[in-house]
């Protein structure tokens, strides 16, 4: 068990004892990887986690082809209060913004960059090294409002780039149809990732975020609309620019039609977010 905060904090990951003779010579080594901590210690303050419903609180890792801003509702969507009640427990540091202590203190209009360091490994071996950070307004942290706007912005990503991948997908179908045979899927996916649509979606969006972030000291509700109209924006502008060719044929015309269609279908409810009128309309305002 740890002694204390500091030994906590810097508990190693891996140690190596040197074995000497009698003669103090040395003789040998013993590693060891992943030295873990005694049942009972509790989650680490200065890591999120995600809860399991059968193996409880896992650490929110880095995945090389996912952005953290992706998963940002781990530092908004909980409380460190009651962790047995909650999806995800948050950082103990994000916990500690949100007291009113700290915050009278600081200051409730104090901003505030969350800096998220990780390392992806496979076996031991280092995938990749990552280092983030989002800028958000203090009080956001502790308002149930804003995470739920969060929540639903995240939502509002995932939904338009999964269409835009699915919209895609029924391009390079069709497109590479020779009749009513229906073309090998390796083929199909192969086209749709040489658009590179995807990870230039998730790009535009991640820049969009922070914006959306700052939006919301002033206006979740519009807030809310304006970045689920730029989740509609970059995934129409990511179907054009994939579906566009100079020299496309009648069959690669009729495929991109299709692809507008099937992406219409899929962004149905982040039009009607887009759209939605605010909670507290003004009397001037319709609806």
């Amino acid at each position: 068990m740890p002694r204390g905060w500091l030994h906590r904090l810097t508990w190693l990951p891996r140690r190596i004892e040197l074995v000497r003779d009698e003669e103090g010579s040395v003789t040998g080594f013993v590693r060891c990887v992943h030295v873990g901590l005694a049942d009972g210690t509790g989650p680490d303050p200065m890591v999120a986690y995600r809860r399991d419903e059968k193996r409880g609180l896992l650490p929110v890792g880095i995945v090389p082809d996912r952005a953290f801003w992706r998963d940002a509702n781990v530092l908004f969507g909980s409380t460190y209060d009651d962790p047995r009640a909650e999806r995800f427990l948050r950082a103990r540091t994000i916990a500690q913004v949100c007291a009113r202590e700290v915050q009278h203190v600081l200051g409730a209009e104090a901003r505030f960059r969350v800096v998220l360091l990780g390392v992806a490994t496979d076996q031991s071996r280092v995938e990749v090294t990552r280092a983030e950070s989002l800028v958000a307004h203090a009080r956001l942290f502790a308002d149930p409002i804003a995470g739920g706007a969060i929540e639903r912005a995240l939502g509002h990503a995932e939904t338009g780039v999964k269409a835009l991948d699915s919209a895609l997908f029924e391009y390079a179908r069709h497109a590479l149809s020779p009749g009513a045979r229906s073309p090998d899927t390796k083929d199909i996916r192969a086209l749709v990732q040489s658009f590179h649509a995807g990870p230039a979606a998730w790009s535009a969006l991640g820049e969009a975020f922070q914006t959306f972030l700052r939006d919301l000291e002033d206006d979740a509700d519009a807030a809310e609309r304006r970045f689920a109209q730029r989740v509609l924006d970059v995934v129409r502008d990511e179907l054009r620019r994939a579906t566009a060719r100079a020299d496309a044929t009648s069959g690669w015309l009729k495929a991109g039609a299709r692809a507008e269609v099937h992406l219409s279908r899929g962004l149905r409810p982040i039009v009607r977010a887009a759209a939605a009128p605010t909670a507290n309309p003004s009397p001037e305002s319709p609806g």
